[in-house]
């Protein structure tokens, strides 16, 4: 097993989610879903906290899961 780094939604798990380099601004990153459509200008501390989750996958793994655990109701950091 390895541990990996994913960018997930905080508030559904997906992992069909990232920057949006047309909305962002100056040290502000738009994190946007593009399952179920959350999105938010956050700085990086939040990143890391709310979109960003390790995670172990097989060490022949080559794929990520569609979706992984989402943040708990209220560990939001926006």
């Amino acid at each position: 097993m390895k541990r990996v780094t994913v960018v997930r939604c905080p508030k559904c798990g997906s992992t069909n989610s990232g920057e949006d380099e047309a909305r962002s601004l100056c040290d502000m990153a738009y994190m946007q879903c593009d399952a179920c459509g959350h999105g938010e200008l956050v700085d990086h501390y939040t990143i890391g906290f709310d979109w960003n989750l390790e995670i172990e996958v097989a060490d022949d793994a080559t794929a990520i899961p569609d979706f992984v655990s989402p943040l708990n109701r209220g560990d939001f950091m926006a």
